[in-house]
This record gives structure tokens, C-alpha cells and sequence, in this order.
């Protein structure tokens, strides 16, 4: 599209420059070079329509300052992980030559780039609803139309296009990681490690390295703290443990075969890591709720967090790989004390037939009831298991209450199409695990008592002891909670911890991925460095 410098454009007439804004949205080939959706371009086209066509950032003589504000944003895009050149416009210059209809143009492009620009950063880059092949993650939508009137409105557009991006303490946190990392890589990242098991006591060549490696990344950062040629002494030691502990390794101190390839993940690859991850937190609610539970799916763990501060926190065992748990937002709405458990029906066929052909006492031995389709009872050892297939087996499985339900004591509801919850586990070794993905999609929690307790305080009826009797009884019980609570499944592989840790976790699910797949196939670059990008400056006068 052409374009236009301000400060040498001829005098055109309000009336004039409405018309030809008309005009280049009535048309569809003009309007379809916006690059907008069809659901976008209308909603721009009602906001222009509404204002008879009144241009936002165009005057009568030429570009005002609010499109040198809006540039000035897109050229600090690379700021969130975005690119730039995907929102600058090609090229805003010209000169007395330049008619209505090129002005007219120049202002579509600028309000087209605000909607994608807004878009990007405030609820992701990802255009499907669902961006995995397992149909996971609920993607928030965003109001078109209200961007653009909010913008044309702003008395501060600056501040107003600086408050688009996600305002939760994750997002900030992951800004400054983005920062830092592209001064990491800027600087050359950090070297290889060598291919050997380094331990306490050892020295050479090897040992430097490691050392060059740990303070590239921060984790030994007393510089004084050993020469190139000393052996690997208790500094050292206690850096890997906490590069270790960063990576969700157990943290031993020991260089071995896990804690090696996770150095061997340059500077750059750990950059594109979290722009992927600053993508993935936009998909969060703008207001994750006070307070709010918060399940990180790739770091195995569940926080409580109230007044802005995390409350409390456990270990949590999350779908296994071929069962992964989906990413969404939910609102706890009641509690099950005693749950039973209506066993679905892909558990049923893979992971207990197997178990009742080798012993057909195994249900009764485990608590469980076997019914038809219709709801009647059927005896589990008059069934000729040997005949059941997977592909047409008929009959439901409940499990009632007790110390061997796969339920625990308690569970968490927040009704959801995925059919996810939160629960307790008898399985309780499980949370000793460095890598806890063994469940086949909910939730099990190392703490449910204690979760239990903080959300049912608000009914002012609840004592831990109460609760605690009720669980004695045996009884299945609901317990409505008079304040719902929002819950938050996502997937981090790396996110910063309040203190200034930068945390990073092995793709177990390969959404990282796939995302980036996505994003490629989409056309986008992840930006390595924060290059201002292409285009030329408006000129104002």
C-alpha cells in the first residue's frame, strides 16, 4: 500500500479522506491486503462505520502523532518475543505526490497492524481454538472492535498499548528471562560439557569447562570462586546443584548422563524456549482470580496463591505421554469427600481387563462393581473374561469408596469437557519421582487435605477437624464452596520463580514443539535478538 509522510502531504478535506476511507474498506480486494480475518475486518469496518468513516490516525494534513506512538510500540515489539516487521507498516514515507486514497490507506494499514499487534500479545499467535493434535488448550478470544475504539480513545495511547500484554506476574517474569537470555546468546552462550560423569575431587580440562558453563548460566556466581585448573570443589558442587535443581533434576551435585544433556542445551535454544512459553502464558485468563490454583503440567506441581502470594505448594502427578492432561482454566466449584470412582471407559479396556483375565477376583478384591449398559448388576465371576474383547467391551466399572479407591479421599471439581479434576492418591510413592507423569489425565495431588481445607475455610463452617471426620466416616459427601475457586492447567517448560530462578523442564508432552511447528507454519519467526525490524519512521511535523 502506498504511504505517506506527514510533514510534506498536501491539505485534503475531512469529508474527502472519510470517503476514500469508506471507499478502501468497501472494496474487497483493498480490504482483503489488511491481512485481518473475515471476523476482524468486520469488526474494523462497524468501528469505521460508526464513526462515519472519521480516520484514526490521519488528518487533513497527513499522519498525526498518534501514529508515530503507535510505530514507536511495534518497533518495541521484540521486547515480548514478537516480530516486529509482522506490524510495521512497509513503508510510511512519500511526499507532496501522495493522494487521499494514499492517506486513506496508510491509516487502514496502521488500525489493520494495531489489531494484529493486539492480538499477538494479548491472547497469543496461534489461530486455532485448539492448537494440538489431542485437542488440548482452550484459546481466549479477544474484542476486536473494542481495541481499536479504546485506542482511537485513549487519552495516553502509550500506556494504553503497554497495558495490552498479559499483567499476571508469570508473563513479567518471563519478559525479563527473555532479556536475559538474549544477552546470553548475545554473548556466545556457554559451551559444550564434556562427554564425561564429573564428580567432587576431579579436575583437568573438563572441570573448567563445566565451570565456563555454570557461570554462562548464572548458577556460580562467585566468580572468585575456583580457578580454571582447581578441582571440582564444594562450590562447584553446590552450582550444579542448583543448575540442577533449575532443570528439575534430582539435585545430587554429580554431573552425569541427565544433568549433561541438559547443559548441552545452548543459550539459544533455551531463548526460543520461553518466547514459546511467554505464547503459551498469554493463553492464561487476564484475571487468573484471588485466590487461584495454578497446575503446572510440565513442572509437576500445584500452587495456591492468595493476596499475589503463593500460599502453598506440592508435588502433582499429571497425565503420562499416550493420557497427557489438557491445558485450560476451570472454576472449583465443590468438593467430593469419599468419592467413588466411575472408571472411563479407556482405563477400563488397557489398563484393568488385563488385570481381571489373569484374576477375575481382582474387582471384588479392589472394590469394584461391574453393570451393564442398562445399569444392572453382574456377577464379575460368572463373565467368560477370556471372550471379552477391548474393542466391544460391555460393562461399566464403579469403585466404591475405601483405602484402596483411585481416588483417595478426596477430589476437586471444576465441571469441564475434558472430564478433568484434582484428586488425592493411594499411590503415594509416586511423589518421590523427579518425573511424576503417570496418571491418565487428572490431576492426583501429594496434599489434598491441606488444599481442601484452604478452599473450604470460606465456608466458615469447615474446620480441619471436620473435615477430617468427615473423611473418618467413610460416607461420600459433596461440600459446595461458597467461594469457587479458578484453577489453571498449563504446561511451562520454563518460567521464573518470584526470587529471579529461571526454571526450565524437558517437552515431555512435545506441545513445545508442535507449537513451534505451528508458529513456523504460520509464517512467524521467533526473534532471537531485539531487532528493531524494518520500516521507516514516521515523519510529523
Amino acid at each position: 500500500m502506498a504511504a505517506v509522510r506527514a510533514n510534506d502531504s498536501p491539505r485534503v478535506s475531512a469529508g474527502a479522506l472519510a470517503a476514500a476511507v469508506a471507499a478502501v474498506l468497501a472494496d474487497p480486494m483493498d480490504a482483503g491486503r489488511l491481512g485481518l480475518t473475515a471476523q476482524a475486518l468486520e469488526a474494523v469496518t462497524k468501528v469505521y462505520a460508526d464513526r462515519g468513516y472519521a480516520p484514526i490516525w490521519s488528518g487533513e494534513q497527513g499522519l498525526r502523532l498518534g501514529a508515530a506512538t503507535l510505530v514507536e510500540a511495534f518497533l518495541r515489539a521484540g521486547d515480548d518475543g514478537l516480530e516486529p516487521d509482522e506490524y510495521l507498516p512497509r513503508r510510511i514515507a512519500g511526499g507532496s505526490s501522495a493522494t487521499v486514497e494514499d492517506l486513506a490507506e496508510a491509516e487502514l494499514e496502521l488500525s489493520a497492524a494495531l489489531v494484529r499487534y493486539a492480538t499477538d500479545l494479548k491472547v497469543g499467535r496461534l489461530a486455532p481454538t485448539r492448537t494440538d493434535s489431542r485437542g488440548n488448550v482452550l484459546r481466549k478470544e479477544i474484542d476486536t472492535a473494542a481495541i481499536l475504539r479504546d485506542a482511537a480513545a485513549a487519552g495516553d495511547l502509550g500506556g494504553y498499548l503497554r497495558a495490552l500484554a498479559p499483567a499476571n506476574s508469570l508473563y513479567a517474569g518471563m519478559r525479563r528471562s527473555l532479556a536475559e537470555y538474549r544477552r546470553a546468546t548475545a554473548r556466545g552462550g556457554w559451551p559444550e560439557p564434556a562427554p564425561d560423569r564429573l564428580e567432587p575431587g576431579q579436575a583437568g580440562e573438563p572441570v573448567a569447562r563445566l565451570r565456563a558453563i555454570l557461570r554462562a548460566t548464572g548458577d556460580l556466581m562467585n566468580f572468585a570462586a575456583g580457578e580454571d585448573g582447581a578441582p571440582y570443589d564444594e562450590a562447584l558442587a553446590v552450582a550444579v546443584k542448583s543448575f540442577q535443581e533449575r532443570h528439575g533434576l534430582l539435585p545430587d551435585g554429580v554431573v552425569g548422563a541427565e544433568t549433561r544433556d541438559a547443559m548441552a542445551i545452548g543459550a539459544e535454544e533455551r531463548l526460543r524456549q520461553i518466547l514459546l512459553n511467554m505464547e503459551r502464558v498469554r493463553w492464561l485468563p487476564d484475571d487468573l482470580g484471588d485466590p487461584h490454583i495454578m497446575v503446572n503440567l510440565a513442572g509437576f506441581t500445584l500452587s495456591y496463591v492468595e493476596g499475589g502470594e503463593t500460599a502453598m505448594t506440592m508435588r502433582a502427578i499429571v497425565g503420562k505421554p499416550g493420557r497427557s492432561s489438557p491445558e485450560f482454566s476451570g472454576l472449583i466449584t465443590y468438593l467430593e469427600v469419599n468419592p467413588s470412582w466411575s472408571v472411563p471407559r479407556i482405563i477400563a479396556i488397557e489398563d484393568l481387563l488385563p488385570k481381571i483375565r489373569k484374576d477375575p477376583r481382582f474387582l471384588a478384591n479392589n472394590g469394584f462393581s461391574l453393570r451393564t449398559g442398562n445399569g444392572g448388576s453382574v456377577d464379575a465371576e460368572s463373565v467368560n473374561w477370556s471372550a471379552i474383547r477391548a474393542d466391544s467391551f460391555p460393562y461399566a466399572l464403579r469403585q466404591k469408596p475405601g483405602p484402596s479407591n483411585a481416588l483417595g479421599q478426596v477430589k476437586f471439581m471444576f465441571p469441564n469437557s475434558f472430564d478433568v479434576y484434582l484428586h488425592d492418591t493411594p499411590a503415594r510413592g509416586l511423589f518421590s519421582q523427579p518425573v511424576r507423569a503417570y496418571s491418565s489425565g487428572c490431576i492426583r495431588l501429594e496434599k489434598p487435605l491441606e488444599l481442601a481445607a484452604r478452599l473450604l475455610a470460606a465456608n466458615g463452617n469447615w474446620s480441619d477437624e471436620r473435615l477430617r471426620a468427615a473423611v473418618a466416616r467413610g460416607e461420600t459427601r459433596s461440600v459446595i464452596l461458597s467461594r469457587p475457586v479458578p484453577v489453571h492447567l498449563t504446561y511451562l517448560t520454563s518460567w521464573r520463580d518470584p526470587d529471579g530462578t529461571v526454571q526450565f523442564r524437558p517437552d515431555i508432552y512435545g506441545r513445545d514443539r508442535e507449537m513451534d511447528e505451528a508458529l513456523v507454519a504460520r509464517g512467524t519467526q521467533l526473534v532471537a535478538v531485539n531487532a528493531a525490524g524494518g520500516g521507516a519512521a514516521v515523519a510529523l511535523p
